[in-house]
Parts: structure tokens; C-alpha cells; sequence
């Protein structure tokens, strides 16, 4: 296997390995491999292969490289590569969710889950990568039902809560906006509604935001930065490959809102990978800007 996580790679380089996915289902269903998994997550990005001819490290992470049409000259330092016994150690960590910035979180269990599930259902798994996966899964879920690990789970999401909370003291009294009502979203949403019922909410299915209607104000994609200005927090956690909220609209929208009520400080929560804000917001005065990295 040969991958990239948070303990590596700054999310300047991680999101360039983004892989959307319509990529995935193209890599996995013409692998060049006997055996393929891919698994992308906001903090990594990682490829499992197994096959009866000898891999390389260097033929990997280029093959990670081309799904992700990046140099690899210039982004291979920034790789992990492992082989035999030492790939099994490692899905075992990742899958308990220790190698996780959130120690012990459930959330990596599912994405696992998922990737394993995508890639079993194009026939791109054998015999290897099944027994390895499906082990991990079964093995992690015991460990979580039969040991305090779980008790210790934490998550990005609640992780960024914190970092709410420590900003405004009084959260009950600010208004939250949330961009992505996906799983990131929703269960940003979980903890927001714990501490306000001021909140706003938009999904660029805005169905999707119309689902939460009993405890949000549903905003359409499209008009996210005439409610971006008014808000005390913005937390964005959609899937998008470019930026959805760029530094000159945002202060635009800033300043329209500055101008009718008193100007106050902003926080906007980027959980997202790709980003979904141009950092640069947080040079505008009164704007903390953190991203999945902070």
C-alpha cells in the first residue's frame, strides 16, 4: 500500500490528492492490479493493491499520482509505503481509529466500510484484500464493543465544536451557518444543535437542507453568501473540488452585513478536503479562518 495522512502531509498537499468519484469507479473497475481499494478520506488518502507480481514503492504512489494528475517528482517525498504484514498492522490502526487525529473515532470505521464495500462490488477485491478488510472491520467493531476505546471516541466534528465553543463563550446567543449537510455536516449539525437554535443550513441539493427544516433555516446553495456575512460561525464541510466561498465575495458579504449592525469577529470552520474556503479569509479584520489541519 502507499498512502499520505495528516501526519505527513499538510492539507495544502492532501487536497491535491483529492480523488473524485468518478475517478475511483474508473480505477477500480480498470485496475492495472490483481487486487485494488482505494480509500480517501478529508485526512487521507490511501491505496491497497495486492497482486502476484512485485510491486514497487515507486510504481504506486506514480499510480497514485496519475489518479490524482499530480507530478510525482514533486509530491513523492510526502508518501508512506508499506508491504506484507506491515499493511495489515497498519489497516488495523486505521480502522481503530488510532492513526486518527481524533484518537479512537468511529467515523474512520465507516469510511473504511464503505471503500471496501465500493470496491468489492466492482469485482476490484480478491481473495487478499477481502480476508484483510473484512477482518479489520469484524476485529475493530470487537474492540470498540468490547473495550473502553469507544468510550474515548472522539471526532472531527466534535473536535470542532470545541474550537467553537473556546471562540464565543456565549454560543447561544450566535448564529451558526453550515455549508454540506453530508455525513460531516450532519453530525456537525448534532453538536451545533446542543448549543443554539440559531442556525442556518445549505446543501447543494437543497432538499437536502429542506430534511432539517424543524431545527435549521434552509438556505439554497446558490445564495450562501447573502447569510455567509450575517453569521458569527460558518462551518463548511461540502464536497466540492474547487473553492465555494472565495476571499473577495466573502468580503463583500461581510461588509453589506457590517454596514446595517455593529461589526464583530467571525469564525469559519473549514472541515472540508478540498477546502472549501480560500484561506485568505482570515486575513479580512475580525475573521479567525481554521482549517481541518488547526
Amino acid at each position: 500500500m502507499a498512502g499520505m495522512s495528516h501526519k505527513v502531509a499538510e492539507i495544502a498537499i492532501r487536497e491535491k490528492f483529492y480523488i473524485p468519484m468518478d475517478v475511483k469507479t474508473e480505477a477500480l473497475t480498470h485496475s492495472p492490479f490483481d487486487e485494488l481499494l482505494i480509500l480517501a478520506t478529508c485526512n487521507r488518502t490511501e491505496v491497497y493493491v495486492a497482486s502476484d507480481r512485485e510491486i514497487t514503492d515507486g510504481e504506486l504512489v506514480r499510480y497514485v499520482c496519475g489518479l490524482a494528475r499530480q507530478d510525482y517528482d514533486d509530491f513523492a517525498k510526502f508518501f508512506y509505503f508499506k508491504s506484507g504484514d506491515d499493511v495489515a498492522h497498519h489497516v488495523m490502526n486505521v480502522c481503530a481509529g488510532l492513526d486518527s487525529v481524533a484518537m479512537g473515532e468511529d467515523q474512520i470505521l465507516h469510511q473504511i466500510g464503505r471503500a471496501y464495500e465500493t470496491a468489492h462490488q466492482l469485482n476490484a477485491t480478491g481473495n487478499t484484500l477481502n480476508k484483510l478488510f473484512q477482518s479489520a472491520i469484524h476485529t475493530t467493531k470487537r474492540i470498540k464493543t468490547e473495550t473502553n476505546l469507544s468510550k474515548l471516541s472522539c471526532n472531527i466534528p466534535f473536535l470542532a465544536m470545541k474550537q467553537v465553543q473556546k471562540t464565543f463563550d456565549d454560543l447561544e446567543n450566535r448564529t451558526v451557518y453550515i455549508v454540506g449537510l453530508g455525513e460531516m455536516g450532519s453530525l456537525m449539525l448534532k453538536y451545533v444543535q446542543e448549543n443554539t437554535t440559531k442556525i442556518f443550513a445549505s446543501s447543494k441539493t437543497f432538499a437536502n437542507a429542506e430534511k432539517f427544516a424543524d431545527v435549521l433555516t434552509p438556505v439554497k446553495f446558490e445564495d450562501r453568501y447573502e447569510v455567509l456575512g450575517k453569521c458569527d460561525v460558518v462551518i463548511l464541510c461540502s464536497a466540492c473540488q474547487e473553492p465555494i466561498v472565495t476571499k473577495d465575495e466573502f468580503v463583500k458579504a461581510v461588509q453589506v452585513a457590517d454596514s446595517i449592525d455593529v461589526p464583530s469577529k467571525r469564525l469559519v470552520v473549514d472541515l472540508a478536503n478540498p477546502r472549501n474556503a480560500e484561506d485568505s479569509i482570515g486575513e479580512h479584520p475580525g475573521v479567525e479562518y481554521v482549517c481541518v489541519d488547526d
